[in-house]
């Protein structure tokens, strides 16, 4: 059906992150795509989103966008991010018509890929406490987001030093009795 004449959409896209759950030794990067899926006969053509995060655990590195809302080195797209205490703003416009978006995308791609560093031990979870995704039109989409996680485990050198030496403070301490 022509995309001039279809009516909008009335079910709802799923926006998750992926993977949705991942470890990491703390001082490493990990990397999380936010993926939207079940678009069906629907386009994106814009989003402006926030992911929230633990900033006792994570640190956010950088982000980056997909191209399949145009590529914004050929001024297709018009992309933004900033980082925020907790949060991670990201948005994105597409100057592409309905049509060539349409040819573009799939039933299911990454929006962008967030990379984090891991700065703390714990869990943190990843959230999406603001969503605005609109099609091609500028008409919103209904949207269910899922959460993820990242945990943040010490690095096992780290747990084995850490037992060595309590192992020698507790030798000593019997050994002085």
């Amino acid at each position: 059906m022509n995309a001039l004449l279809r009516p909008p959409s009335t079910s709802a896209v799923s926006l998750s992150f992926v993977p949705p759950a991942q470890s990491v030794p703390i001082g490493q990067s990990v990397s999380v795509d936010v993926v939207i899926a079940d678009l069906g006969a629907d386009e994106v053509g814009d989003f402006d989103f926030d992911v929230s995060f633990d900033p006792t655990i994570l640190t956010p590195v950088d982000v980056t966008f997909g191209i399949l809302l145009g590529d914004p080195a050929l001024v297709e797209a018009l992309t933004s991010f900033s980082f925020l205490p907790g949060v991670v703003d990201l948005a994105e416009v597409s100057l592409l018509s309905p049509p060539e978006l349409e040819a573009l995308q799939p039933d299911s791609f990454a929006l962008a890929t967030l990379v984090f560093n891991a700065v703390g031990a714990g869990s943190s979870r990843l959230s999406f406490p603001q969503v605005i995704l609109d099609d091609a039109f500028a008409r919103p989409l209904a949207i269910q987001a899922e959460n993820g996680s990242v945990s943040a485990v010490p690095e096992p050198g780290t747990l084995w030093l850490l037992g060595i030496g309590l192992t020698w403070v507790i030798a000593g301490q019997w050994k002085r009795r």
